[in-house]
């Protein structure tokens, strides 16, 4: 199950990814390893992203630290390769759309692609977008 790691030193990081991942998985985990970075250096460390997140949506979805982190890290990469606007354009345009086109034109590996355009998905990410809104 795991695709790709980080490994923190204190000068640099080094980005790990299973051999033989096609294109959209290379892709994916690259992203999400990348993000992981960003979301190590101190100046992200103190967001209080979790506790408008655990507060106003998914209230007993995450439990610790890491697995804060590894959804934030694949959010921001699902955002970053396949932003919710176009999602929001994908279903408005064809509300059962092919999801292996999608996956394929947004080189996105097809079970992610599937996951964020289900109804519980898009309803999270319309609600994150409405706090973004909001502020």
């Amino acid at each position: 199950r795991v695709k790709g790691l980080t490994l923190g030193y204190e000068e640099k990081y080094e980005i790990c990814i299973l051999d033989g991942l096609n294109t959209c998985w290379k892709r994916f985990v690259t992203c999400k390893e990348l993000f992981h970075v960003l979301l190590d250096c101190p100046e992200f460390q103190n967001m209080d992203l979790n506790d408008h997140v655990e507060q106003s949506i998914m209230p007993s979805l995450i439990d610790h630290d890491s697995a804060q982190v590894e959804l934030y890290a694949e959010f921001a990469a699902m955002e970053f390769l396949f932003p919710y606007h176009d999602r929001v354009s994908v279903l408005q345009s064809n509300p059962s759309p092919d999801m292996l086109v999608i996956a394929t034109r947004y080189l996105v590996p097809r079970i992610y692609v599937e996951r964020y355009l289900s109804k519980s998905h898009m309803a999270l990410w319309k609600a994150i977008d409405g706090l973004k809104s909001n502020t």
